[in-house]
């Protein structure tokens, strides 16, 4: 099994980079391959919303989008980590997700079936506010991410307090748990399995 890691941070080894990190060590030890993919690092333009994939639902930009799309659809299991910037994910994922409105097309408006059966996926976040409500926006994000995708998001797990960069290697038994999601996810988690107040 391949275990697709996107790591959503614009920044450097950073809070949720670390998060991500501890993740793949529980990918690994539960015996599966983690991909990892900085999404800081490729060349993804915006959706211009130019409606050329309403036709034949094929993206008229060619950057490293192609890329993501060939490891989104060979993957079974994606977890995805990114911080939380004014109630939302960063630009660098948001652009991704924009990109995704291929996938809907293929969907809902061609009829196409993306994959023989819903994959998995999992999201960590990090904010420096310490609001309960912080992760709420970026969640639903997330989730619609997935499902677009055809995945379901089962696990949600977040971390507030996080402002500076490093914060969150004090949180020795949240880095465990986050450890532990990487391990379920591949041994087949329990349904219902957000670790926080979710929408999921």
């Amino acid at each position: 099994m391949k275990v697709l890691c996107l790591y959503g941070s614009p920044r450097e080894g950073g809070n949720t980079d670390i998060l991500m990190d501890e993740f793949v060590r529980g990918v690994e030890e539960a015996g599966a391959k983690a991909e990892k993919i900085y999404l800081r690092e490729l060349c993804i333009s915006p959706c211009d919303a130019c409606g050329d994939c309403y036709k034949e639902g094929i993206c008229s930009r060619k950057d490293d989008m192609l890329y993501l799309h060939s490891k989104f659809m060979e993957c079974s299991r994606i977890c995805l980590s990114a911080p939380v910037y004014f109630l939302s994910l960063p630009s660098q994922v948001k652009g991704v997700i924009d990109r995704c409105q291929v996938y809907w097309v293929k969907k809902y408006l061609l009829g196409e079936k993306l994959r023989e059966s819903r994959g998995k996926g999992v999201f960590l976040s990090a904010s420096g506010t310490k609001s309960d409500d912080v992760f709420y926006c970026a969640e639903k994000l997330a989730k619609v991410f997935f499902n677009t995708l055809e995945y379901e998001l089962i696990f949600s797990r977040f971390f507030g307090g996080m402002e500076k960069k490093g914060d969150i290697i004090r949180e020795f038994k949240g880095r465990k748990e986050v450890k532990e999601l990487g391990k379920q996810l591949v041994y087949g988690p329990k349904k219902g399995g957000s670790s926080n107040e979710s929408i999921c």
